[in-house]
């Protein structure tokens, strides 16, 4: 297979899924709801204001009788086995799903590519090189917080790159945070100021062995060239623990999930089923909390997760990895896990504003499931393939990404159906 997109009638075939998945994608929530072949009767959820937050809890009967969708046929492909060079899509890094087309990230070419969503490609943009909008290592997609366009996060030189709707090259931005830091950038406005979660580096941390702990993280607003930094808000960070002098994440940790959107934030701190939406200054106006119970960590799971712990490690290169190596064997002595897999583990937003939380998952499992929030809360569940992994979400379409047996990927747009 070449560059081509294999299209399978795609500009009818999607403009009849959008029609129709219009029509499906309504919460099943009335008081008496009909999904597939089971009814049942269903509280509605209840509402209250507090200090002006308003406060959505959505009890179980409700949660456990949203409708589950599953993914269509793939509505086209790009790369697959034997593809070429620029057709194979193993290095696809990351990708965007937006109202009229989708962008794609792929570090093998080291180009942007953007098709329209009948898989027409229409531009390219960045490159392999050093030169405008060019970088020696491709890094993340990352949309405007505010206006319309692209940046690209570029770790290598520690760079940002700004391109158009079109993937045309505007300008570039080197990250000079003063004062030493380990940020996670999570957010760009189209002005240059960075969204930021993690803070300042004050030196090497250290907790007792064995003890869990989750650090303070701040989220932040930084100016341009690091002019200024606006404090926002706190979240407790992923759970750690200590051992030999080092750090090391807990297996199925808790961990806080935060995405920036137009109006502000959407946070989970991860403790439990609950999602609060924060303006722009970083003060809470809205919660959503689920009842839905969390799944025990099995046995099964243990042996499964430590396995492929071990196939990481085994899979190092030689040579340059021999203190890894050394921590991984004291951590394999005492693994710690918990009672129960995370709440969310994965999170991503559409176009349209909703916010799509994929349950924690475990190596054991053949599917996953991720519950997908509007404004009226859960609006249902996306059960798919644990072999595929949801790359993109768009507010009908999503762009999932999966390997063949010869490890070879590719990306397929899809949509939802019942």
């Amino acid at each position: 297979m070449t560059s081509d997109v294999v299209a399978r009638g795609a500009r009818d075939q999607i403009g009849g899924h959008m029609r129709i998945a219009r029509s499906l994608f309504v919460l099943c929530a009335a008081p008496l709801v009909a999904c597939g072949d089971r009814a049942e009767v269903v509280r509605a959820p209840s509402v209250r204001d507090s200090a002006g937050v308003n406060i959505l809890e959505i009890p179980a009967s409700l949660a456990s009788a949203v409708r589950v969708d599953t993914l269509s046929d793939p509505l086209w492909v790009l790369g697959a086995k034997d593809g070429a060079l620029d057709g194979d899509m193993t290095g696809a890094t990351s990708a965007l799903v937006l109202p009229d087309a989708i962008v794609v990230a792929d570090e093998t070419s080291g180009t942007l590519r953007r098709y329209s969503l009948d898989g027409v490609q229409q531009s390219t943009g960045a490159g392999r090189g050093e030169g405008p909008g060019e970088m020696p290592m491709l890094g993340r997609l990352l949309p405007f917080v505010t206006g319309r366009g692209i940046a690209v996060l570029e770790f290598y030189r520690g760079m940002l790159h700004f391109y158009d709707d079109t993937l045309g090259f505007l300008r570039q931005q080197r990250l000079n945070l003063a004062g030493g830091v380990r940020y996670g950038v999570i957010g760009v406005e189209s002005g240059g100021s960075l969204i930021v979660f993690g803070g300042a580096y004050s030196g090497p941390e250290s907790h007792e062995d064995g003890v869990i702990v989750r650090s303070p993280e701040v989220v932040e607003r930084i100016a341009p060239e690091g002019t200024g930094i606006d404090t926002l808000f706190t979240l407790p960070g992923a759970e750690t623990y200590g051992i030999a002098g080092g750090i090391r994440g807990r297996r199925f940790a808790v961990r806080p999930m935060i995405l920036v959107n137009d109006s502000g934030f959407v946070v989970s701190e991860g403790e439990r089923w609950e999602l609060r939406w924060l303006d722009r200054q970083g003060k809470v106006n809205r919660i959503v909390r689920l009842d839905r119970p969390r799944r025990l960590v099995t046995e099964a799971m243990r042996v499964a997760q430590l396995d492929a712990d071990h196939a990481r490690i085994d899979a190092l290169p030689a040579g340059g990895f021999a203190g890894i190596r050394r921590m991984a064997a004291l951590d394999f002595e005492n693994p710690r896990f918990p009672d129960s897999l995370p709440p969310f583990d994965e999170t991503l937003a559409d176009g349209a504003g909703r916010i799509w939380m994929r349950e924690g998952a475990s190596p054991v499992d053949s599917v996953q499931h991720w519950l997908v929030f509007g404004s009226e809360g859960l609006e249902r569940i996306l059960a798919i393939s644990t072999s595929l992994q949801l790359l993109a979400v768009g507010d009908q379409l999503v762009l999932v990404r999966r390997e063949d047996d010869d490890g070879v990927g590719y990306l397929e747009l899809r949509g939802a159906k019942r």
